[in-house]
């Protein structure tokens, strides 16, 4: 540095360091958008047995959703309760779960529930495997039971 200009080691390092963070910080910001993105919806459902329209069977959906970048295993799903119980939580036996919903797929689990139970629902929650929950809006479903 004889004639008083910049040395270009010092140039290339502080390059180099700009360049490093810059990379840092996408992978970073790549990190946490690239996570999964559930959403719950609830939705009542109608079956038939062996398709006869006389027999039908009433059931109330939880569609699963993952429109995140990920895939999320869902361990288990159900139904916060409005009652005086301490028995307020409602879990769904689902064989099927655990469930692995990959990005932009959906999964439907479905409960039996008795006339006049469905208005006791406040929203639907689903349980991933590492315990994050995932819960529907508010559910004001009445008159369909």
């Amino acid at each position: 540095m004889a004639n008083g200009g910049i040395d270009s080691t010092l140039v290339i390092a502080i390059y180099g360091a700009v360049v490093a963070t810059a990379v840092f910080v996408f992978d970073m910001f790549k990190y946490f958008n690239e996570k999964p993105n559930v959403a719950v919806k609830t939705t009542f459902s109608l079956f038939y047995e062996s398709g006869d329209l006389k027999k039908e069977k009433k059931k109330i959906a939880i569609e699963i959703i993952n429109s995140g970048r990920r895939p999320v295993t869902i361990s288990y799903c159900g139904f916060k309760l409005k009652t005086d119980s301490i028995m307020n939580i409602q879990q769904v036996i689902d064989p099927n779960l655990p469930k692995q919903i990959a990005e932009g797929e959906s999964y439907k689990s479905y409960a039996d529930f008795a006339e006049g139970d469905s208005e006791k629902i406040i929203y639907a929650w689903v349980k991933d495997a590492t315990g994050k929950e995932y819960r529907s809006k508010k559910w004001p479903l009445t008159g369909f039971m």
